[in-house]
């Protein structure tokens, strides 16, 4: 992570995994996420992060199927303890059988997603 300023801060994790079994190649991960807070106000601050992830030769049913996710949060301070973090997060993948898709077809898959989440983290 690197502070830009007081209120802006940026970030960037990298991942890379490989795995083996009795010297098989039985596949493995890349991914990367770039991200930003802004702090708004002093109780108030509001993040973005984007990610890539791809799996690795291996599993012939995962070989070059990859996820790109943009997450948007804030981060609300109500009072000293409370603490509410709503979250809303889209999903994109390369292959259509990734994610659930119950819209149309209770059985069904598709290659995107969207979600939406509270936390409420409450500090003693």
């Amino acid at each position: 992570t690197y502070e830009v300023s007081e209120k802006l801060m940026l970030g960037l994790n990298v991942s890379d995994k490989s795995s083996s079994i009795d010297g098989t190649n039985v596949g493995g991960f890349t991914g990367a996420a770039i991200y930003s807070t802004i702090g708004a106000t002093e109780n108030f601050s509001l993040g973005l992060r984007a990610e890539y992830f791809a799996f690795k030769d291996g599993d012939d049913s995962l070989d070059d199927d990859n996820v790109f996710a943009i997450t948007a949060s804030g981060n609300i301070l109500l009072g000293e303890s409370l603490t509410l973090i709503p979250e809303l997060r889209f999903d994109f993948a390369s292959n259509e059988a990734f994610f659930p898709d119950f819209s149309d077809d209770p059985e069904g898959f598709g290659d995107s997603m969207g979600g939406l989440i509270i936390a409420a983290v409450y500090s003693f």
